[in-house]
């Protein structure tokens, strides 16, 4: 039976131009191969259609596969891409009909076909490509600036593996997976380099894998030393040996003659085979368009509602939130009841939200003297100094100072509303009186204007949906108020849900009802808001309600990155008559 080999990669979605470019000139130098890319971000069908094989959007993995949330959340794009090599590794060989794999990262420059590769895997599960080959020392600065930065990088360069379907890949896989999916950040005092240093062990630990020494394989700045580049014919060779592919790693467009930013020893001259390897490179990464994607943004560097999420955040998850991963399910999300960001502002017991925690025992001269948080003044003090410094200092944002801020005032300030003071009400709780299920629809509901056909459109549905409608009409000044069959000026509230549609700068109207109006009932602000800042003096009346509905995602990402509710886009309803 003839066998199915194939190549795969991963790869955030800015760099898909890499992949395609990756995944092309694999296709010319070996037409049969099967080509496979897994991708972190959006991508539609008019950018995957450039890449001649398989793609995989990570989302539909991690559906199948929750935990694969978590993942992407604790690390950053790179990191991430390194820890799921082995998963998709492994998932490529139970769900596709290759039966024997080569991973290689995007900044690579294929030269030939991979023949030896394959040739190699009849003998072992599992190829794995040293850094260096020879020991060979040549000048100090040889080993004392090379082989020093390899201890702390790892033996191995994984910006290369070959499997075959068998146990021993499939159990070498499975061991390499548990271990990134922990630990696949940069400490090399740790002993971690990535997806690099675990792997250090796997020669003593797995019997058949094997250490593919061919000169022509993985060549890159921290190997040229020892490998002689030639032409001859038009081919590449490395010390006589087919050039197999060589590894661009470090290189910089913006300094094209300097081989690698990781290095000072190497550099691109006229004529000589680095030239036409890199001419090679730059070729393939225009014919993919690869500056097109490199204008992205990193989908899984955001919250759902577009807050960015900075390193210490993802510490912050990755350190403590850990033993609740199960409980938030996808960290990415904000709309469910027991969502990560909700639970990382809220503060606890002790008057302390666990951001402000991590952030103070991430200052040593902080933690020391915030040690005791015996008092109110003293937590007070621990948030002021995170809202003030802590978060600039520590690279989070501004609109985290804002959150913090938000949050710690939330549960403990009194309303006055029945006095027409601006005041924030503190969570219903859970002790609330039973109340008859409805939606007491609060708005200008007469107006002519958009608030009140938004307004009119929710009070359709709910009356096609069956569910119990109150009416609080309020007057539109600037309105004729000849819209609707509303009743004008009632107070009551029966139901157990409030729905006040009204826009932002409207809701210091809602004090005249009085904190009784509020009480006990789930309160839900239907805001439509046309900017893409929201004024400071507003911020308060977010805490007002338990949720915000928009219509809209522009105006989702404008509030939700201080609200400390969740923020809903629930689009206004349409109108269609039936067909005659």
């Amino acid at each position: 039976m003839v066998e199915t080999h194939g190549l795969f990669t991963v790869v955030t979605a800015p760099y898909f131009g890499g992949a395609v470019a990756l995944a092309q000139a694999a296709k010319r130098h070996s037409p049969q191969l099967k080509a496979f890319c897994l991708v972190l971000g959006e991508l539609d069908s008019t950018e995957t259609k450039h890449f001649p094989g398989e793609t995989f959007d990570f989302s539909d993995l991690a559906e199948s596969d929750p935990d694969l949330w978590s993942l992407a959340f604790r690390y950053s794009g790179f990191e991430a891409c390194c820890a799921l090599k082995p998963y998709f590794a492994n998932y490529l060989l139970a769900n596709s009909k290759v039966d024997r794999l080569i991973y290689l990262d995007t900044d690579i420059v294929i030269s030939s076909s991979f023949g030896p590769i394959f040739s190699e895997l009849d003998r072992y599960d599992i190829l794995l490509s040293p850094h260096l080959i020879s020991s060979h020392l040549g000048p100090r600065d040889d080993w004392d600036q090379n082989e020093l930065r390899i201890r702390i990088a790892g033996t191995f360069n994984m910006g290369f593996f070959a499997v075959k379907r068998s146990d021993g890949a499939e159990r070498f896989l499975r061991w390499w997976q548990e271990r990134t999916f922990f630990a696949c950040h940069r400490a090399p005092n740790d002993g971690i380099f990535d997806d690099q240093r675990w792997v250090d062990l796997a020669p003593a630990l797995f019997p058949t894998l094997g250490i593919f020494r061919h000169p022509g394989c993985n060549v890159a700045h921290w190997n040229l030393h020892e490998r002689v580049l030639s032409e001859k014919a038009g081919k590449l060779y490395s010390n006589g040996e087919p050039l197999l592919f060589f590894h661009m790693s470090g290189w910089d467009p913006n300094n094209p003659k300097r081989l690698s930013g990781h290095s000072t020893r190497w550099h691109i001259e006229e004529g000589t085979p680095l030239e036409k390897i890199l001419a090679d490179y730059v070729k393939g990464l225009v014919r993919a368009k690869w500056q097109n994607f490199r204008r992205r943004k990193y989908d899984y560097d955001f919250f759902d509602v577009g807050l960015f999420i900075p390193p210490f955040i993802r510490k912050t998850y990755a350190v403590c939130a850990a033993s609740n991963a199960k409980t938030f399910g996808n960290p990415f999300c904000t709309t469910t009841e027991h969502n990560f960001l909700r639970w990382m502002l809220n503060p606890g017991p002790d008057g302390i939200s666990p951001l402000v925690l991590s952030m103070r025992n991430a200052r040593g001269d902080v933690a020391l003297a915030y040690s005791i948080l015996e008092s109110p003044q003293s937590r007070e003090a621990l948030t002021k100094w995170a809202v003030d410094h802590g978060c600039n200092e520590l690279g989070l944002p501004p609109q985290y100072s804002k959150l913090i801020e938000l949050y710690s005032r939330r549960p403990h300030i009194t309303s006055r509303l029945e006095n027409g003071q601006r005041t924030i009400l503190a969570n219903p709780g859970t002790n609330r009186p039973v109340l008859g299920f409805g939606v007491n629809l609060v708005g200008m509901l007469q107006s002519e204007k958009g608030g009140g056909v938004g307004a009119r459109g929710s009070a359709e549905c709910l009356k096609l949906a069956g569910i119990h409608t109150g009416f609080v009409n309020i007057q539109d000044v600037g309105s004729l108020n000849q819209e609707g069959e509303f009743l004008s000026g009632s107070q009551e509230n029966p139901f157990s849900v409030n729905l006040f549609h009204l826009p932002p700068n409207e809701t210091p109207k809602l004090h005249r009802f009085g904190r009784s109006f509020f009480k006990s009932r789930t309160n839900i602000a239907y805001w439509a808001w046309e900017l893409e800042e929201f004024p400071d003096h507003l911020h308060e009346y977010l805490s007002l309600f338990d949720e915000i509905w928009v219509p809209s995602h522009f105006v989702q990402r404008s509030l939700a990155r201080f609200s400390p509710v969740p923020v809903i886009c629930v689009p206004h309803p349409i109108g269609v008559e039936k067909a005659h």
